[in-house]
């Protein structure tokens, strides 16, 4: 499979030179790095009040690494629900059409 890469000055800059031919893969890099600069921006503010005697480039890093804790997080737990919905469903999908669950 060869994808082709867009240049245009519209594409958005990723890691994945793919991100830009699926637009389902764009949207969900958009949102997470949306979500990780508004929780960054927070903790900034937080560490910054609460320990003024630290450097600006730790502050930066501690709500890096934090807020990347917490998207890591998020995601593991909506990876985790569908697989237990999928998993609760098709246990009920062969419930109910009494099939041996093996």
């Amino acid at each position: 499979m060869t994808f082709s890469v867009i240049t245009a000055s519209w594409c958005k800059f990723s890691g994945d030179k793919r991100s830009n031919v699926w637009n389902g893969l764009t949207a969900i890099h958009e949102l997470f790095v949306r979500e990780h600069n508004r929780i960054a921006r927070v903790f900034y503010k937080m560490l910054g009040q609460y320990y003024p005697s630290l450097s600006d480039e730790r502050i930066d890093e501690l709500a890096y690494q934090e807020t990347r804790r917490i998207l890591a997080a998020q995601f593991q737990v909506r990876k985790w629900l569908q697989f237990a919905f999928h998993t609760r469903q098709s246990l009920w999908q062969r419930i109910a059409q009494r099939r041996p669950m093996y």
